[in-house]
């Protein structure tokens, strides 16, 4: 897998996974930091790439990124799910990644889009 990296402001950027062999796009995350904290977001994997372990191997490269470059050591996000269906399965792949719920700094709050609403869970990992 190959990442490319754009810079998006001073303290944040959107890397880019590409198939080594292909140019075919597996994912992408948006990542930034500040005082030594690293927030992931929107954490995307192509459908035909999914169940793969490459989510982890995306979530991952973007730590590493963020720690060897900035020596970040705490990462932050807010994982965003369905309150109907499968809702555990996305923080199943984090808790999977060494996240844990971060009850200190946000609480636990809801969001509805009109049509379906999430649950906004704030979790946490620190190496």
């Amino acid at each position: 897998m190959r990442i490319f990296i754009n810079k998006l402001g001073i303290n944040s950027f959107k890397l880019n996974f590409l198939s080594s062999k292909h140019d075919f796009k597996i994912g992408e995350v948006y990542v930034s930091h500040s005082n030594n904290i690293g927030y992931i977001n929107k954490i995307s994997v192509n459908k035909k790439f999914q169940m793969a372990g490459n989510g982890s191997k995306i979530l991952n490269d973007a730590e590493k990124f963020l720690h060897n470059l900035y020596n970040v050591n705490t990462f932050k996000l807010v994982a965003w799910q369905h309150t109907i269906g499968k809702s555990s399965l996305l923080c199943d792949f984090y808790f999977k990644n060494g996240y844990i719920r971060d009850s200190i700094s946000l609480k636990e709050s809801s969001y509805d889009d009109g049509s379906l609403q999430y649950d906004l869970i704030p979790l946490i990992k620190r190496n």
